[in-house]
């Protein structure tokens, strides 16, 4: 059994909502009051002519909950995805990075990315020194001269509701710097905190505590404690028992399909103790197609990511009890509907790694086939990974494991995509990086001798001719 109710425990809920402050950035006295709450090292000077001569649209700061109040920027009317420009990043304007200690500063480049100069918001800004990270954005930026002044320009690249976050992504190197652990931020969230959603949609949610086995608590890091309850959406308690018509019916009557589950102990966990499953997640781990179909029939969410680990639907498919066969096909449903197929999760990890992992030789080919489309450098996340991170799926385990029709495929998309590069996979080969000689003496032989035919098929002649590789191979097989 997955699932259990835990009757006995009750919840200390606060039913009375916080009253959360909002900030119209085109109301002189609110960013006035705004100012104000700012103190200390927070404390900063709003730039409001700035912001008026190129913000028409209507937005305001308030805080997101999730971070404990950090403010935010939301939408206060809907936002069409072509719109010409929303703002431009106001802030401290210097040749050189005076500031090293800001959180707050953009480069600007010219076109060979050579520094211009920078803009630091951390004593000086607008709105735009409020918009937060996320790797599921709904803005890009680009760099744009006004008036003879180069700027760095806020485009939607995405429609965006009214009440909805802005959000974009701070780039690969910000939080390696910066010592902040980032969550997985959705533009849904906000003001209102985990336990404040929950009082509002209580009536989708399932009756009492639910507690989750082990081995699902585990793997997708729901909780170590076996002691931590869940409330749990309704909808769960239909996909779990795969019943499809009570979960149609319920889709039906306009259940929200994309509540979240919400662990708690005495009351509800604070952030750092949630991961925000959804019904979609749960049920792509459980690994039933006709539900998943049907969740995505409805619109489900497939770029949703937990908070903390990054995880997406297609990972807990992966991770999950499907077998090989239904995760395959739920699997390219889920590809075909994913928006940015490279996000990483917090180990820094993407889709590619987990389908190696489980050893799906038809997704393999899938993704290698959507990265190439997106120019994607999947051959650079292989084979230059931080000796920080948990270790991942690559060239020597593939054939460790004796998974050869997935290494063939990965040798001939590097090959094709990345032959001529300066990290090239030849290179890697020639450092020792890729196919170490610990991996050799460790592979069986027998798969030892399949990988040495292999190798000696035409389409690898430019590995038998640049490396040394079918050589030390076959010293291996003699």
């Amino acid at each position: 059994m997955m699932l259990s109710l835990l009757k006995k425990r009750r919840l200390r809920l606060n039913h009375s909502p916080k009253n959360h402050l909002h900030y119209d950035i085109h109301d002189s006295h609110a960013i006035q009051q705004l100012e104000k709450s700012q103190k200390g090292k927070h404390q900063f000077k709003y730039d409001f002519e700035f912001n008026k001569t190129r913000t028409k649209v209507k937005l305001f700061i308030a805080p997101i909950a999730i971070l404990g109040g950090r403010l935010g920027v939301y939408a206060g009317q809907n936002i069409k995805k072509g719109t010409k420009m929303l703002g431009c990043y106001a802030g401290k304007r210097s040749k050189k990075h005076f500031n090293e200690s800001s959180l707050y500063v953009f480069e600007l480049t010219d076109d060979h990315d050579r520094s211009l100069g920078f803009i630091d918001a951390g004593k000086v800004r607008d709105w735009t020194g409020f918009i937060n990270h996320s790797t599921t954005s709904n803005l890009v930026v680009h760099q744009r001269k006004i008036k003879g002044q180069l700027n760095i320009c806020f485009h939607p690249s995405k429609n965006i509701k009214k009440g909805e976050q802005l959000l974009y992504d701070y780039g690969k190197h910000y939080f390696s710097g910066s010592g902040i652990k980032p969550y997985y931020l959705q533009p849904t969230d906000n003001w209102l905190t985990d336990e404040e959603v929950y009082l509002q949609n209580k009536a989708y949610y399932a009756p009492g505590i639910y507690l989750l086995d082990k081995e699902i608590r585990e793997t997708l890091e729901l909780g170590t404690s076996s002691q931590t309850g869940f409330l749990l959406p309704a909808i769960f308690l239909s996909i779990y028992r795969n019943d499809l018509v009570s979960l149609k019916r319920q889709l039906k009557q306009h259940y929200p399909i994309d509540l979240l589950a919400y662990s708690c102990d005495s009351k509800v966990n604070p952030p750092q103790q949630q991961q925000h499953l959804t019904s979609l997640m749960f049920a792509c781990y459980l690994g039933n197609e006709r539900i998943v179909k049907t969740l995505l029939d409805f619109k489900a969410d497939p770029n949703r990511c937990m908070l903390v680990t990054g995880y997406n639907a297609f990972t807990t498919l992966m991770l999950g009890h499907a077998n090989q066969s239904t995760a395959e096909k739920i699997g390219s449903l889920l590809l075909s509907k994913i928006s940015d197929i490279t996000e990483p999760d917090k180990y820094k990890l993407n889709i590619l790694h987990y389908a190696l992992k489980r050893g799906s030789i038809a997704l393999v080919k899938k993704i290698l086939m959507l990265f190439s489309r997106e120019q994607y450098d999947w051959l650079s996340l292989m084979l230059k990974r931080s000796r920080k991170l948990p270790p991942h799926v690559n060239f020597d385990d593939c054939l460790l494991e004796g998974k050869l029709d997935i290494l063939k495929l990965l040798l001939q998309s590097a090959i094709k995509e990345f032959g001529t590069k300066e990290d090239s996979l030849i290179q890697a080969i020639n450092k020792r990086s890729c196919f170490k000689k610990t991996t050799f003496s460790s592979t069986p032989l027998s798969t030892m001798i399949q990988f040495e035919k292999l190798l000696k098929q035409p389409a690898f002649r430019v590995l038998q001719k640049k490396t040394d590789i079918l050589k030390r191979v076959m010293k291996r097989t003699l």
